[in-house]
Formats: C-alpha cells, structure tokens, sequence
C-alpha cells in the first residue's frame, strides 16, 4: 500500500466533489474548519511542535497534494509534514493571523490542506490556530487530531516516550472499495432505493444568491434542559431519536420559510465502516439528502420525516455526488443540487465525547490539553457559508447547542435571527404547527 500512496491514487468521491467546488471558487473558504484556542500554563512550544510532526507523519492526508493526473483528480502524498509555524506576540495579533492561517483559501494542487500556527507572547497566554481543509478530514478527524496532539504533547512534558502513531493508508484503500462497491449488487440495490424514493422531488432552489447583499455569519444557538426534555419526550413518543425530531423541526422551519410544503434536507453522516476507519484522519462523511414534508395536511409530520431519514441513513454508503450525478439534477450557478440547507447533528465516539463543545461552540469552550495546559476556544470570524441555511447541533450537558450559519447573500443576519428564535420556540411544541410566520426568504 505504500507504493499505492506514493505513485498517487483516484480520490473519493466526497473529495471529488470538494476538489471541482475548489476548482470552481478557488477563493473560498466553505469547507475550511477551523479552530482558535487560548492555551494557558507553561508551553513546551518545540513539544508541542514535535507532536504536531508526528501527527503529520501518521496521516497521509494531511501531506497531501490534490492534482490533475491523466486528466483525473488524483492525490499525491507529500514526505513532510505541514510545520506548527511560530509566531511572537500578544492576543491583538490573533485575528490577523487567523485571516492569515484560517481566512485564507487552500491551494490545493502544491500546498498541504492543514496550516498550524502558535503565537506566543511572554506576558500572556498562548493561541493555537489550526484548520484544515474539508478535503482532508471532518469534524471526527480534527477531533483525532487534537486528542493525538494532546497525548503527544503530554508524553514529552512529563518525560515519556510518546506512543509511535502507525501510517494510516486506510483512507486511500476506502476510496478504492467505495468504487468497487457502487459497481457490485448492495451499490446496485443502494441506487434504485434511492431514484425512488426521490422521484418527483422538487429541485427548484428555494433561496436565491442575491436576494440580499450581506456578509455570512453565524448566530449561536442553545435549546435549554427544558426543550431537550420535551425533544426527548417527543422522540420517545414516536420512537424515533432527538436527531429525527430535530431534524423535522429544522425542516418545518425552512418551510415557514420558503412557503415550500415539502423540502429536501441535507444531513451529513459518518461513513466510517470498520474498526480501522475510526483511527483515520480523512474526508468520511456522505451527505444524505432527507425528503421532508412539513404541510399541515401532512399529519404527524415528525413521524414521516424521523422515517425518511431513517430509511435514507440506512442507504448513507451511496456517495452523494455518484447519486447527483446519476440522477441528472439540474445544476443552478450558485446553488447546491438537490438540497440547499444543511442539518448536522454532530457526534464523536466515547473517547472523544469530551471535545465535541469545542466544534459546536462560538467561543469559551474549555477543555483541559493536558501537561498542565487548559485550553479555551476563541471566537473567530466565521468561514464563506456553504448554505443558505446550515444547522448545526449536539448534545452538551443537559441541553443541546450549536450553531445557525447563514450566507449573507441569500439571508440576513436579521432574518438568522429570528430563524434562531423560532426554532427554539418550535421545540418546545415538536410536531404542533405554528404558523403566521411564512415568508420568503428575506
């Protein structure tokens, strides 16, 4: 497999799709993900250097290069790893230097799709800046990389030998068996579930780019012990998950907004199959279009909609781009084919349950590093908004919090918030319509 790595190989076609996204907004940062943290305590920066290389090293996918090849996408695995650059000053230079490190886009054909700065300054805490390009890694995969980061750090400040992180090649051997599978009987089965079940969909964009001329931004939002209840309640109820009564929330709030009775409802899912798949740093998500009708004549709306998605993460194995493409969804300049919001309800395995506050927070989650560092993520500018609407949310103590990111070209920062405010109310009554508040899209 080695020589496989280093000779270059097909990419997946979740990358496929980012790399053409790429190709066609080469100044975008959509699908960067990113992180700013104040680390507090006694810095070993050349520790925490070091264990930054061997990251680098064990992963693949963040050497990478993605270029053309015979005239197809291909990867090319670099020899070295992306550095941790070093940076010396105080707290008012973050922001520059997250524009620097975080704001600007990935050239993705001679440059690794990671960056890693620290800034230090003796008179005050410590910034670690990371992010790294959706075409390398997910939200499960930058959590591996800060619990690596943290274990490596932790060895070399108390005096042990850090633990030797084996090479991972299992991203390059999925993205070869993804297309064995699409051509063997379970992809063939896989696709016809799926051109039935979104025959006859509406693929009309339901926001416009240009509608509104504003920036994108992202507006906080926190559903309280007594929302988290009533979602619970509801789920137990129609013995479904909080995920599926959520999610049919979020979509009875789309058709508030859009006046549509009926949408499609993007949710990305973690296609790790396998036990060596969940060690991996790579782009292991699919997004699983969800038929959502959210009518008044529909009934128990939250009922259809938590079978709909049921039925449709069951079939997640079908890459999203292989299903667009066969289904022949005609393509709007500045719209996403088939859906165009997103809901996420993100999740980490056990191991790293601890850092999901650190994805899903705008700013103040605290998490402890390790070798007597405490680390606490900053409020950064966010990133160009994939969506119109996006949604994102898990679970955090007795409640669940998240994020609502909006592009300012299709919604307003004012129409966010009251999407925010709406959606909250509409928790506390999942599955009851409230109306009176449908309009289009600002």
């Amino acid at each position: 497999m080695k020589a496989a790595i280093e000779s270059g190989s097909r990419l997946s076609y979740g990358q496929q799709a980012l790399w053409y996204l790429n190709q066609v907004e080469p100044a975008s940062t959509a699908y960067h993900l990113g992180i700013c943290l104040r680390l507090t305590g006694s810095l070993d920066e050349h520790a925490l250097a070091s264990a930054w290389a061997d990251i680098g090293m064990a992963h693949p996918q963040l050497r990478a290069r993605f270029i053309l090849r015979d005239g197809q996408p291909s990867i090319a695995i670099g020899s070295r790893p992306a550095p941790l650059r070093l940076e010396t000053g105080g707290a008012a230079g973050v922001h520059r230097l997250w524009k620097e490190t975080a704001g600007r886009p990935f050239a993705l054909e001679s440059e690794a799709p990671v960056r890693a700065l620290l800034l230090r300054d003796a008179n005050c805490p410590a910034h670690l800046l990371l992010c790294l390009h959706h075409i390398a890694g997910d939200l499960w995969s930058s959590a591996i990389i800060l619990r690596e980061l943290s274990a490596g750090y932790q060895a070399r400040v108390s005096g042990q030998a850090p633990a030797i992180l084996r090479e991972q090649t299992e991203y390059i051997e999925f993205a070869a068996a993804e297309r064995r599978w699409l051509k063997g009987p379970q992809g063939l089965a896989t696709w016809n579930f799926w051109r039935e079940h979104l025959d006859g969909v509406n693929t009309e964009p339901v926001f416009t780019r240009g509608s509104v001329d504003g920036p994108c931004g992202e507006v906080g939002v926190v559903l309280g012990p007594t929302e988290a209840l009533l979602i619970q309640s509801g789920a137990r109820k129609r013995k479904t998950t909080p995920y599926a009564v959520l999610l049919a929330v979020y979509a009875r709030l789309l058709g508030e907004e859009t006046g549509r009775d009926e949408l499609i409802v993007g949710s990305p899912a973690a296609i790790r199959t396998g036990a060596p798949l969940r060690s991996t740093v790579g782009y292991l998500v699919n997004s699983v279009p969800v038929r959502c009708p959210v009518s008044a004549d529909t009934g128990d709306w939250v009922s259809v909609v938590a079978m709909n998605a049921r039925r449709a993460l069951e079939r997640r194995r079908f890459p999203f781009p292989a299903l667009v493409e066969r289904l022949r969804v005609p393509r709007k300049p500045g719209a996403t084919p088939l859906f165009q919001s997103m809901f996420a309800y993100q999740s980490l395995p056990r191991a790293d349950r601890n850092l999901l506050p650190l994805a899903l927070s705008t700013g103040g989650a605290r998490w402890n590093f390790g070798g007597g560092i405490a680390a606490e993520t900053i409020a950064m500018p966010p990133f160009d908004a994939q969506f119109p609407l996006a949604l994102a949310l898990g679970r955090e103590g007795d409640g669940f919090s998240g994020r609502l990111q909006y592009d300012g070209r299709c919604v307003t920062a004012a129409a966010a918030t009251a999407d925010k405010r709406f959606f909250a109310l509409a928790c506390r009554w999942p599955g009851t319509q409230i109306s009176g508040r449908k309009r289009q899209s600002n």
